[in-house]
């Protein structure tokens, strides 16, 4: 039997559109900032697939795969994760590498 989990959007690798579904972006009440964020972070997400990007394993990416859940989004940080900044090159704004320590 197949669960119908649902999803948040649908981004196609290297295409040219994608789709966001607010509907479970509202999921536990969410307040209007908190359904706000969820819509940044879930439209950013599709536009990084269209970009061709893949789903990522480090925690916490943008592009990490939400697997249906609303917690997954909101963990998330919003921000791509260093190698998925360095696939899209000049156009990702990645943070800036560390500084160096400060000698004594």
């Amino acid at each position: 039997e197949h669960v119908d989990w649902g999803i948040f959007g649908l981004g196609m690798l290297g295409g040219r559109a994608c789709v966001v579904s607010t509907f479970r972006l509202k999921k536990g009440n969410a307040s209007r900032e908190l359904f706000l964020q969820r819509l940044v972070k879930v439209s950013n997400h599709e536009l990084g697939h269209t970009l061709g990007l893949n789903h990522c394993a480090t925690p916490n990416c943008l592009m990490e795969d939400a697997a249906g859940t609303i917690a997954t989004v909101d963990r998330e940080t919003g921000e791509l994760c260093r190698a998925c900044g360095a696939q899209l090159g000049p156009i990702a704004k990645t943070p800036p590498p560390a500084p160096p320590p400060a000698s004594p």
